[in-house]
């Protein structure tokens, strides 16, 4: 027979749950990010990621055809993923001989953008890929204004 004392100790059973089950998926994910910089992350450059996310921006929009509504007369067009992909690696491989430190930067950007869509909704996706198109959009414009596309 059971006595009173031996139900009435709520608090055991909490104890008795693995960890992994008290924890919500965004701890887990936190972890999950913690072991991933842990293992692969590039050195951190931290005084050039303003002009790295900068760089960035500039070279998606060397790399990319302007949106319909941005297109200029006569413009010349990116027609297949090869083209592109030519523009951008001539583009990384003069930054890594003139800048080594901010292509650096850059690198520890580039896996931190990839770390951070790990685990994300799609609605968060699509919201993330709205304002960097905005963004890539503001860039073009101020590009084309200074005359360097």
């Amino acid at each position: 027979m059971r006595t009173a004392s031996e139900i009435s100790k709520p608090r055991a059973r909490v104890a008795t749950i693995p960890l992994d089950d008290r924890v919500g998926p965004a701890a887990q994910r936190r972890r999950d990010r913690r072991e991933w910089y842990r293992l692969f992350a590039p050195p951190d450059v931290r005084h050039r990621r303003r002009e790295a996310r900068r760089w960035l921006l500039e070279m998606t929009v060397r790399t990319t055809n302007p949106r319909v509504c941005e297109r200029r007369p006569g413009e010349r067009l990116f027609e297949t993923c090869a083209e592109r992909r030519v523009v951008g690696d001539a583009l990384y491989e003069k930054l890594q001989a003139e800048d080594p430190e901010l292509f650096r930067a850059v690198e520890r950007l580039q896996f931190e953008d990839r770390a951070r869509d790990m685990g994300i909704s799609l609605d968060a996706w699509k919201e993330r890929a709205h304002r960097r198109g905005e963004r890539i959009s503001q860039v073009r414009a101020e590009m084309q204004r200074a005359g360097l596309i």
